[in-house]
């Protein structure tokens, strides 16, 4: 895959749902967990180990909200050791329920040895409008490997 898309459904599903759609028809091969035919541990360490790119989709509670697993820390780690490029988009979009605090989500990812995300990846805004979506899209083909 050219991308695989890392995001907590909670508050970033809709958005992803829309950036994979984006990023298909400008060409790319994404894997994104709602179009997998397998959704679970082994689906989604095989998509990882099969792309090039890593999308870290950051909204609300991404790192922060407490469950176990966290699915997103799981991905943030295996394409790690999968050897992805990581790059990241951020909702920040005030109104959006999904906007993400990035203090927090910052403060979360040292709690789970994750400092490298934020230290190391340069995010991008999330953007709807068509022609700052495609903006968007360009941006992440051009930092893709």
């Amino acid at each position: 895959y050219d991308f695989y898309l890392i995001h907590t459904q909670a508050t970033g599903q809709d958005q992803c749902a829309n950036l994979a759609i984006r990023l298909r028809q400008s060409g790319a091969k994404v894997w994104y967990d709602m179009d997998a035919d397998n959704v679970n541990e082994a689906g989604m360490r095989a998509g990882l180990s099969k792309s090039r790119n890593a999308i870290f989709f950051l909204s609300k509670g991404a790192l922060s909200r407490p469950r176990t697993p966290n699915w997103v820390v799981c991905e943030l780690e295996w394409a790690q050791e999968s050897g992805c490029n990581l790059m990241g988009v951020v909702e920040e979009r005030k109104n959006h329920p999904g906007c993400a605090d990035v203090c927090v989500e910052r403060d979360a990812a040292s709690s789970h040895g994750l400092e490298h995300v934020f230290n190391d990846v340069q995010f991008i805004p999330y953007r709807l409008l068509r022609h700052e979506a495609e903006a968007m899209v360009l941006e992440l083909r051009r930092r893709a490997v």
